[in-house]
């Protein structure tokens, strides 16, 4: 049902103020008493955690040091095993919710009520008709009101620090502000997960080809400071343990994931080790900075290639590339925000009792497809359009 509403949405041309926010609003509502994907009983395990004065990252949720914290939900957590990977602003804004009640439905509204500034902020800065494909965007909807997945967060600071440095015009003392700004803001993403860390590269490379180092410097220094500052009170006698590098989620873990699905067909030993996507990667980030010269489009061809190059990816996953592709209407990313749920296939196996977590051919094909075939023509599209203009 949200699927052909969203589909029928791309032909309105004229929407009043009005339906745009009621049907913006009452779907997440809607979809706030939906049963959560397994991601929220983490949040709210490391968030009540911190509330008993336990740092997550020191213990995995089946440690017996934390057995008489065990709660009536504490079997729903998925990786008990694994300790928390969640970036330390992350882990503030859970023990926030935590202080009033590891529940559900107040995590689920401070997830949404990010997610609804993001529909604000595109709002203002695209109109009505083509904040559409987030505002309305099944995915979106399920992503953050439904399944209670966090990523608005990072979203939210993302798209204020782009807005910002969209509105960088000359050098002066507003201008040199208005950077610090941006890049503070996108250190609060940083902090609120990972994935953001390379977008600071691109702030850094602009200031420095647009005004000098020194001004590069201090975007660098500004950007890692919400992460440094938000480490401290989880790291004692030197030790800062937040990302668990021997498990084998981070190590070889694999989720609907498409290049490292092909390169295995003819590789069979890169099942093995997921560090040699981080080379391709780095490779992708270095031809963004080179080609692309404003934030948006960085962020969609960066987005682009993490999450056609990444070994695990979850439908949610493609919210990140959502409000990039606002401004030119990405049929790519339309047509992925429909596609992805196909990803659901392998938790209702695992409901059946089937565990490989593996799509098979026409899955995958269907789940990618779309994506790539609608990213292709939109570049396409786009380049004719210059090239007649």
């Amino acid at each position: 049902m949200m699927g052909i509403g969203y589909i029928l949405s791309w032909g309105i041309y004229s929407i009043g103020r009005l339906w745009f926010g009621i049907v913006t609003i009452l779907t997440r509502l809607f979809l706030l008493f939906m049963y959560p994907g397994d991601d929220i009983w983490r949040y709210l395990w490391e968030g009540y955690l911190q509330t008993q004065g336990i740092s997550p990252y020191n213990f995995s949720p089946n440690a017996i040091e934390l057995l008489p914290y065990r709660t009536s939900w504490w079997l729903l957590i998925n990786h008990l095993d694994v300790s928390a990977i969640y970036p330390p602003v992350a882990q503030w804004g859970f023990r926030f919710l935590a202080t009033f009640g590891a529940n559900v439905i107040i995590f689920k509204l401070g997830f949404v009520g990010a997610d609804l500034l993001v529909c604000w902020l595109l709002y203002h800065r695209f109109g009505k008709i083509k904040s559409l494909i987030y505002a309305w965007n099944p995915l979106v909807i399920y992503s953050f009101s439904g399944g209670g997945h966090y990523d608005s967060w990072f979203i939210l600071p993302l798209v204020g620090s782009w807005f910002i440095f969209d509105n960088i015009k000359s050098q002066d003392n507003t201008q040199i502000r208005k950077w610090i700004l941006s890049s503070l803001l996108l250190g609060i993403s940083i902090g609120i997960k990972w994935i953001s860390l390379p977008i600071l590269g691109f702030l850094v490379w602009q200031a420095f080809r647009r005004i000098n180092l020194k001004l590069a410097l201090l975007v660098l220094i500004t950007g890692l400071f919400p992460l440094s500052i938000s480490v401290l009170p989880f790291c004692t006698f030197g030790k800062c343990p937040l990302i668990p590098t021997s498990s084998t989620f981070v190590s070889h873990g694999r989720s609907a994931e498409l290049f490292p699905y092909l390169l295995a067909l003819v590789w069979q030993g890169s099942r093995q080790s997921n560090w040699i996507y981080a080379l391709f990667l780095i490779a992708a980030i270095a031809f963004s900075l080179i080609k692309f010269n404003t934030f948006q489009s960085f962020n969609q061809g960066y987005f682009f290639f993490l999450l056609t190059l990444s070994p695990i990816i979850h439908a949610w996953y493609f919210t990140w590339i959502i409000p990039f592709s606002v401004g030119n209407q990405n049929l790519g990313v339309r047509l992925i925000s429909l596609s992805a749920f196909v990803y659901f296939i392998l938790q209702y196996r695992m409901a059946l009792g089937d565990s490989s977590w593996v799509l098979i051919d026409r899955e995958r094909l269907l789940l990618w497809l779309p994506f790539l075939l609608g990213y292709l023509w939109t570049i396409w599209y786009n380049i004719n359009r210059k090239n007649i203009a």
